[in-house]
């Protein structure tokens, strides 16, 4: 597919949280897209502070938000990203952030999602009563570069302060949440939403590259824009005992269009797994 199939074309980015500022310059300069900010609540699909559930998978959920932008400019056209957090299922003391970024083009019938995952990230949070307390939390976490939210923690009180990025305002946040009881137990976190953590923003940018780059590429077949990888399969096989081990074998290339599909192998070109990574040789 030649630059074209974009260049000129409206595509909304469904955001409150300034998202707009990383993606439209990729989409801008790979596609030639123009894009238009979709101002929708996207809290409507859960909050980072609990005061709204999140209660469908992060798939459905930014498929629900671009859908929110396509009506919203009445645009055919639309973006939208998913950022969650937690700790590393398999990695003790390592945080996962998994950022996930769809598009949807109602003209050409089609759905594209891609998605990365992440074993570092500016995410952490810490109890108080004072701030004497947090101040090492707060210079290890970036504070000022990066916001902070600070918020009850008693369940039954979501009351928070979002997007604090100085002293000052921290400490009236605090004062607010602590009135009547100065020893109430208060909770500190970093801000998450991607206009206050400057790292999530830049991956959210990496991934808008990843997705405009597979938007200029078209499907062998059909000619619809979108190829790209749409599943991988493990079982790269042991090279000392031939069992498949659970490496990467190659990938399936698809088209979202016709749905037509290709393996591929590694970008590596491995063809064999070292007897060290096979659960059998190296158990």
């Amino acid at each position: 597919m030649s630059k074209s199939e974009y260049e000129g074309k409206t595509v909304t980015v469904a955001t409150m949280h300034e998202k707009q500022r990383v993606i439209a310059p990729e989409f801008r300069r790979i596609l030639g897209a123009e894009v238009a900010l979709a101002r929708v609540d996207t809290d409507l699909f859960g909050t980072f502070t609990g005061e709204v559930e999140r209660k469908t998978t992060p798939r459905d959920t930014v498929l629900a938000k671009a859908r929110l932008g396509l009506t919203t400019l009445q645009c055919p056209r639309a973006v939208a990203t998913e950022g969650s957090f937690g700790p590393h299922p398999y990695l003790p003391f390592m945080t996962q952030h998994h950022e996930i970024i769809a598009f949807i083009d109602l003209e050409r019938s089609i759905e594209i999602v891609e998605q990365r995952v992440f074993t570092r990230a500016v995410f952490d949070s810490i109890d108080f009563d004072s701030l004497e307390t947090v101040r090492e939390f707060l210079t290890r976490n970036h504070f000022g570069a990066y916001g902070m939210i600070v918020q009850s923690t008693d369940i039954s009180q979501l009351n928070s302060a979002k997007g604090i990025r100085d002293f000052e305002d921290l400490s009236s946040a605090v004062e607010r949440l602590q009135e009547g009881d100065r020893k109430r137990k208060l909770k500190l976190t970093t801000d998450m939403r991607a206009h206050f953590n400057p790292l999530r923003m830049w991956r959210i940018r990496s991934l808008a590259r990843v997705l405009a780059y597979r938007l200029s590429t078209p499907c062998p077949q059909c000619r619809a824009p979108g190829w790209g990888i749409v599943r991988c399969a493990s079982g790269l096989p042991c090279g000392d005992c031939g069992e498949p081990t659970e490496m990467l074998r190659y990938h399936v290339l698809g088209c979202c269009a016709c749905h037509a599909e290709e393996n591929r192998g590694r970008p590596d070109g491995r063809l064999e797994a070292g007897p060290g990574e096979c659960s059998l040789c190296n158990p």
